[in-house]
């Protein structure tokens, strides 16, 4: 479970445009979190790429570099309301 003071974090650490300036939207979000939050951020990716988008057709997608302390770097492919997590060995560019 999050502590409240870890979703307060997680929730700032989230930059967003206040009003899209064309037909792509960008949003990021960079920190040094915690491994105990990692499960509550991929559940959080996880629910925004399920939003459904107000153009038929269009989906929501993003790329997200995941380096975890002491452990394998891993990257997060967000497409079609799903979570594609492949690991990043030391020699992949």
């Amino acid at each position: 479970m999050v502590s409240p003071e870890m979703l307060r974090a997680c929730l700032a650490c989230w930059v967003c445009p206040e009003r899209p300036p064309n037909w792509i939207s960008a949003m990021f979000f960079g920190a040094s979190m915690n491994v105990v939050a990692l499960d509550f951020l991929r559940d959080m990716v996880l629910a925004a790429a399920q939003v459904e988008c107000d153009e038929p057709g269009e989906d929501i997608r993003g790329l997200f570099h995941v380096d975890i302390e002491d452990d394998i770097s891993r990257s997060w492919k967000v497409l079609r309301g799903r979570i594609e997590e492949r690991r990043l060995d030391a020699e992949d560019p």
